[in-house]
């Protein structure tokens, strides 16, 4: 059966392939509604809560990724800018990326 989620705040999922949560299926963020608007936001999903685990902190999130064998996100989207769009200027101080 699948749930839909309600985030509470800025929120790391992880989805097994099962209850027993030893198989990777994927993993998503989803925050909050901070718009402004009346609302929540919802994240909709084809699996059932038991597959889903949900982590409010970051290194947490992580270390569960490296549990079932996946790779560890390197900055927290949450937090950080994505390194892949700050400035890196040449001489003339213009952006090179």
């Amino acid at each position: 059966m699948a749930d839909d989620i309600t985030p509470t705040g800025k929120q790391f999922y992880i989805v097994y392939e099962d209850s027993k949560k030893n198989s990777y299926v994927t993993a998503f963020l989803s925050n909050s509604n901070t718009t402004g608007k009346g609302g929540d936001r919802v994240a909709a999903t084809k699996y059932s809560s038991s597959q889903i685990n949900s982590f409010a902190v970051f290194e947490d999130f992580n270390d569960s990724l490296k549990a079932v064998g996946q790779p560890e996100m390197t900055w927290n989207p949450y937090e950080e800018t994505d390194p892949s769009l700050e400035c890196n200027p040449d001489n003339d101080n213009n952006c090179t990326n």
